[in-house]
């Protein structure tokens, strides 16, 4: 008889015997101090017995409980194998399986080969990235903007990325929603609306893992969209215990992951999403969309800033804007939007940053600067202009008029990340 196979998806393992045509289905394996417990589903597809054979819960240690369940498989089918002995086989196998854990490798200090970004820059590859901001503010359309880049061949961000299945996670709306913002930016993009696969849920994602890696294991999903992070912790948002459970099943899915938060309550630390601070420390990036103040009806004006990155530089802000046409019409997104243009944003900018994108290809006087930067005091302004000219950033051309040194400008802080 040929070996069985043991496929794991998180705590549910699946044990087939091919030449038998049988396959046990072991789903949420936990230990305590009486052994190892899970719910057990043997299934037929042999001609002599097919179906269910059995389903209930068992504790894979117990020596007496299997031999009873071997005893009542025999009633299901007397002529099939020697039921004790592989019960004995499929639980000593998920022990195993469940207490080693990954396995250890070599390592020998070589560059990947695989892309570094699923999204660039937003989405490091096979990561978790968390996008926050204030309600309203519009990171589920931003999000799905996302999607449809990777689901529809185009660049609504302007992003470069890698095509792939995407999964939407939703604690928040119902699929008819999300199905009507696919179409409107479709619509808006002329495109034909992609098929995004999408979840309703409940339940705190601890309590759901197994039922979503069952779903995920042969997909080969290139995104996993999770709105928003709140519910999907559930329980005390400042509790680091389920903020560090939650954390961890989303790493187990493997895939790159975009999770969509809220900013911490008023007077909390800048930069930092809602509750505990796991889900910063977590995350490998953490970006914050702003709102502007735009005067135009059906119109978002948003700034992305990078606040955390765990391997290479910081990005730049990154500008963007949604126009919705009406209730029910097409939605277009927008990029390189200049994020000191948008008011009520462009004062999260660094002074430095501000006076690079208002003198952009020109040559200013320190007055049409001042005039650019009107929200700004005059001796900051000077300040800033000073330590720059000393940098070598900015230069002035017949010692008057500020210009942009665009060779010095790599690698400052002003600019970097700048696409």
């Amino acid at each position: 008889m040929t070996p069985p196979t043991f496929t794991r998806a998180g705590d549910d393992f699946f044990v087939a015997y091919p030449d038998l045509e049988l396959k046990f289905e072991v789903v949420g394996v936990y230990a305590d101090k009486t052994g190892h417990h899970a719910h057990m589903t043997c299934l037929s597809t042999n001609e002599a017995v097919a179906g269910q054979l059995v389903w209930e819960r068992v504790n894979l240690d117990d020596g007496a409980a299997r031999k009873r369940l071997a005893a009542r498989l025999t009633e299901r089918w007397a002529g099939g194998p020697d039921w004790e002995s592989m019960l004995h086989q499929v639980s000593e196998g998920i022990f195993r399986r469940f207490r080693e854990g990954e396995p250890f490798l070599e390592l020998t200090g070589q560059k990947r080969v695989s892309e570094r970004y699923r999204m660039t820059p937003l989405l490091p590859e096979s990561q978790i990235t968390l996008l926050f901001g204030d309600g309203g503010v519009g990171k589920g359309f931003f999000a799905l903007a996302a999607a449809m880049s990777m689901l529809c061949g185009t660049a609504p961000l302007g992003m470069a990325c890698v095509a792939g299945p995407v999964l939407y996670l939703d604690w928040e709306t119902d699929e008819d929603e999300i199905n009507d913002r696919m179409a409107r930016l479709a619509e808006g993009l002329m495109v034909h609306p992609p098929t995004l696969l999408y979840r309703r849920c409940f339940l705190p994602i601890a309590e759901d893992i197994g039922a979503i890696l069952r779903f995920t294991r042969d997909r080969n999903l290139g995104l996993v969209i999770v709105d928003s992070m709140g519910l999907c912790v559930g329980g005390n948002p400042n509790d680091s215990g389920d903020t560090i459970r939650a954390m961890r099943c989303l790493r187990q899915l493997r895939s790159t992951v975009l999770c969509l938060d809220h900013v911490g309550k008023e007077g909390s630390t800048a930069g930092k999403s809602m509750g505990n601070s796991y889900k910063f420390h977590h995350s490998r990036s953490v970006w914050e969309l702003k709102r502007g103040e735009s005067h135009l009806d059906g119109v978002i004006e948003v700034g992305l800033f990078h606040h955390k990155a765990n391997n290479g530089k910081k990005w730049a802000p990154l500008g963007f804007k949604f126009t919705f046409d009406g209730d029910d019409g097409p939605i277009e997104v927008e990029h390189g939007i200049q994020v000191s243009s948008i008011e009520g944003v462009k004062s999260a900018l660094s002074v430095g940053k501000r006076i690079i994108d208002a003198i952009g290809s020109l040559a200013l006087l320190d007055s049409d600067l001042h005039d650019a930067l009107d929200d700004v005091k005059a001796e900051t302004i000077d300040r800033t202009v000073r330590r720059m000219l000393t940098r070598g950033i900015l230069v002035r051309r017949d010692d008057t008029r500020l210009v942009a040194d665009k060779i010095r400008q790599i690698g400052t802080r002003t600019v970097r990340g700048h696409p």
